[in-house]
């Protein structure tokens, strides 16, 4: 893998500049042809997978937007922690990134189905009464998407990833396995508090990114049968 990726950036360097000289050229201009190099190396590899593909079951435009940013975020942490060819340590922090980007992958995917199932009413009576704070939901008025008054970004309702998990599964959009699997996502965000030991904090380095990646996969092919099974437009 590590002759693989320098042989990359170095196939770019001498593409771009075939008649470039390093024992005759500054340092800054040097420094120049591997960040191009680098830089030739992400957009080729964003072209084939921009983490776009990951977002697909999301109805809403605004959501699907903000998935996207996340999914190419955790995109560019992986690609990055590639070209630099960080050690097992310094990893960690490139893979808390990824983590934290797919959980909130997750989590739009959810929100989106829980709010088209509320919006909708499909399937009959499926959709929640109380948010997480046990206040009534008005679905007729925005649902879950409802702001505090016009032009407010407070939102109305309380509603987080656990909660959003716990309705998934109650529809049974989300199996038992699946909900296990995206509450160790859930968990696995939270240990970017300062409190709990370094030592602690994703242990198991990059398996830990490829599961969070397996995860947002299996959460929004989920999602989009249930939505297919159920006539969701």
């Amino acid at each position: 893998m590590t002759k693989k990726i320098q042989g990359a950036l170095g196939k770019n360097a001498k593409t771009e500049k075939p008649d470039f000289e390093f024992s005759k050229e500054n340092y800054s201009d040097i420094g120049q042809i591997i960040l191009d190099s680098t830089r030739k190396y992400l957009d080729t590899y964003l072209k084939k997978d921009d983490g776009s593909s990951l977002t697909t079951s999301i109805f809403s435009e605004n959501l699907r937007e903000s998935a996207n940013f996340s999914a190419k975020s955790a995109r560019i942490a992986y690609l990055l922690g590639k070209a630099t060819l960080l050690g097992e340590y310094e990893r960690k922090g490139i893979v808390r990134t990824q983590i934290i980007e797919y959980g909130a992958v997750c989590e739009a995917i959810l929100l989106d189905l829980i709010q088209s199932i509320g919006v909708n009413n499909i399937p009959l009576n499926a959709r929640p009464g109380k948010d997480a704070k046990h206040n009534i939901i008005d679905w007729d008025t925005g649902g879950l998407f409802s702001v505090i008054k016009i032009k407010s970004t407070t939102m109305k309702y309380r509603f987080d990833f656990k909660w959003l998990i716990g309705q998934a599964t109650k529809v049974e959009a989300i199996d038992n396995n699946l909900n296990k699997r995206l509450s160790h996502l859930r968990k696995s965000r939270n240990l970017v508090h300062p409190v709990i030991p370094t030592a602690q904090r994703y242990t198991d380095d990059i398996k830990n990114s490829r599961s969070a990646r397996d995860t947002t996969i299996a959460v929004r092919d989920a999602c989009t049968q249930f939505k297919a099974k159920h006539g969701l437009r």
